[in-house]
């Protein structure tokens, strides 16, 4: 297992490494259909303090936030039942993701809407998980049961 681990972390430094160019920002930020899933958060937040472009180090950001946010949903902090939560967000994002390239042709406006995208769920997101905090602490009603 550690050595798993070891041999994960190993691979994902090379890959960040291999993305860095002479100019020193990382392919990540001149490339917008980039793959950055296997990236983690701490690699998210890197690469987005790398880029040149103001709109892509948000969106990269924005990501590393939203991926946070639900990793903490769905390690199941709050409630146990957040984990569902986690799952639609990623499925919901990762349609805006796979669509957008379609739908916004042009870079600048496909920054703007995937951004505002991850914004805004990023904002109900943490409603929900507000939510669920302040439910969690609450008893149960004994019609609730039934």
């Amino acid at each position: 297992m550690k050595l798993k681990a070891t041999l994960f972390i190993s691979a994902t430094l090379l890959v960040v490494a291999v993305l860095w160019q002479k100019s020193g920002e990382p392919l990540a930020c001149r490339d917008l259909d980039f793959d950055y899933s296997p990236l983690s958060v701490a690699e998210l937040t890197t690469v987005a303090a790398s880029c040149q472009d103001d709109a892509v180090a948000r969106l990269y950001y924005n990501r590393a936030y939203y991926a946070d946010l639900l990793e903490t949903a769905a390690g199941g902090e709050f409630d146990p039942r957040l984990s569902s939560l986690a799952h639609s967000h990623r499925l919901y994002m990762g349609m805006i993701e796979a669509f957008a390239p379609r739908w916004y042709p042009d870079e600048k406006a496909r920054l703007a809407f995937l951004n505002t995208q991850y914004e805004e769920m990023a904002t109900v997101a943490e409603l929900k998980l507000r939510q669920y905090k302040r439910l969690a602490g609450q008893p149960r009603s004994a019609t609730a049961l039934h």
